[in-house]
Parts: C-alpha cells; structure tokens; sequence
C-alpha cells in the first residue's frame, strides 16, 4: 500500500532518524521508555498503513521491545555492506521474484539499521533468531512463512540473548561453513549465493 501511494518506492528500512532519510518505516528509540519506543512506530511510514502496535511484535517477544521485526538490507536499507555488491532494490518493480525475496524477518530486537547477511561470503552478519521449535518468521514479498533451522549451529547462535557477547562475523568459520540454514537466507535475501 505504501508503494502504491508513492509511486512504486519501497519505503526506507534503516531505522535511525537521519535527516537524509526522511521516510523510515519505523525509528529505533535506544529509551528503555515504552512510550518512546511506541513514539518511534507511530513517527515511521508504515504506520498510517499499519496501527496497531501489537503487529510490530512477536507476542514471544522480548520483554519490554515494541518491535521485533526488521526489514532486509536489499528493500532500500543499508548502501554499503562489506561484502555485498548489490544496490538495494528501491522501487517495488525490481522485485522479481515475490514469493521467494524476503522482506521481513523475526529480529528479535530492533536495531538502528535494516538486518543483513553477506552476500560475497559464507557467513552471517547480523545474528539470527532462534524461536517458535528452533526456527523463525519471515515476511515474503507476498506472503509469510516459518521456517525451522535444520543446522544445530544456527539454533545455537539464535539462542543467544541480544544483549549476550557474540560476533558471529568474527567467528563465521565456527558458525558458518557449509551451513544450509545461512545458504537459504542469503538466497532468500540477495537472491542467490554470492560466492
């Protein structure tokens, strides 16, 4: 619906108030405040399409977020991710295929920026989540879906709390290699596997 009320544009997903993007679909309030949080949902671009708070949260969210989803790097998020070399999509046209191009996933936390993973390397980015029988929720282009994690390093790593010590791009040997669970979300993400 945003997109059709602006011409085909996919609405900006880093989530940082930043006065070179004027249209985030939420902002991130680093307040331990509620009400704050709730104020950044209601200032973002989706929310006239989108307002009731509750959907902007895994009811087996973490306690006191207000959001827990995120959108991808590749719907008009981040411009310079090491180790990717696509532009992000910026208009709804250049999605090509919608049942297999995640949007939205689970993050658990909202952060300052949109979620990622590599492109050009077999590792993780940003962490994954780990919930509802070892898996997690993702937002197609058209449609949703859960999917449950078959390597038992990826439901480690989603396990760990947000705020726990964990680089997983540091480690990515450790929690990467040969993994057909970071191989499904990057095709699902970029498109393809980069490498």
């Amino acid at each position: 619906m945003y997109a059709d009320d602006y011409n085909g544009k996919i609405v900006g997903v880093n989530t940082y108030r930043d006065p070179d993007v004027e249209y985030s679909w939420v902002y991130w309030e680093s307040s331990d405040v509620i009400d704050e949080r709730i104020q950044g949902i209601k200032d973002g671009y989706l929310f006239p399409y989108c307002k009731d708070i509750k959907l902007y949260k895994c009811p087996t969210g973490i306690r006191g977020e207000v959001a827990t989803y995120a959108i991808v790097d590749p719907m008009n998020g981040h411009r310079e991710i090491d180790g990717a070399t696509l532009e992000p999509f910026k208009r709804r046209s250049q999605i090509r295929y919608t049942s297999k191009q995640i949007v939205f996933l689970e993050e658990g936390r909202l952060s300052p920026l949109s979620w990622t993973v590599y492109y050009k390397q077999e590792r993780w980015w940003d962490k994954i989540t780990c919930r509802h029988g070892d898996g997690t929720n993702f937002g197609f282009a058209d449609c949703r879906e859960h999917w449950k994690w078959s390597d038992p390093r990826t439901i480690k790593l989603g396990r760990f709390l947000p705020d726990e010590t964990i680089d997983p791009g540091i480690h990515h040997e450790r929690w990467s290699t040969g993994n057909q669970d970071l191989h499904r979300v990057q095709r699902g993400i970029w498109g393809r596997l980069g490498y």
